[in-house]
């Protein structure tokens, strides 16, 4: 929805304003506002919800306050494990969802829960958009959405007091 969205800002941007009736002097004309709810699972002082705020803030400037981005932080819009059908069912217009909590809705792209040895963040990405961008079936998940932008958590590793495990990988998209 955003990239349509700024191709007509863009393209209406470029094209001469359409004329507007004249208001009476006592009543001043409003410009329209376009709002949009923006729904995540990260506390208000995370960085993602700092990266967020400026996108929102970007988005409004550039707009001139005509799009405005609300942005629900904490899971105070929709709990994670809705996050998707709330996207889907209209409750908000932009999610950051994680795909392991919509197994159902995500299992081609469950592939990056496996660990099977991407050594870093950039490298899982990498992965994740090369399998995306191969795998027709692996699109056909995001057919109801449009999908923004991506991202494949760093490895983890788990920690114990008690015994040894060694180095064991863990990876969420």
């Amino acid at each position: 929805m955003f990239l349509v969205l700024t191709l007509v800002f863009l393209i209406t941007a470029c094209a001469q304003p359409a004329p507007t009736p004249t208001a009476p002097a006592s009543i001043p004309a409003t410009p329209q506002v376009i709002k949009f709810k923006f729904a995540h699972h990260m506390p208000a002082v995370a960085v993602n919800h700092k990266i967020y705020t400026e996108w929102a803030n970007k988005i409004k400037e550039q707009t001139q306050g005509r799009v405005v981005v609300d942005i629900y932080p904490a899971e105070s819009l929709a709990k994670s494990l809705d996050m998707y059908t709330s996207l889907v069912g209209g409750i908000c217009d932009f999610a950051a969802v994680l795909t392991p909590f919509a197994r159902d809705q995500f299992p081609l792209s469950g592939i990056m829960l496996q660990p099977f040895g991407a050594p870093s963040y950039v490298n899982g990405v990498k992965m994740w958009e090369e399998l995306y961008n191969k795998s027709s079936e692996m699109r056909a998940e995001f057919a109801q959405v449009q999908l923004l932008f991506s991202w494949v958590s760093a490895p983890q590793l788990l920690n114990f007091t008690k015994g040894k495990l060694g180095f064991l990988m863990i990876y969420a998209a």
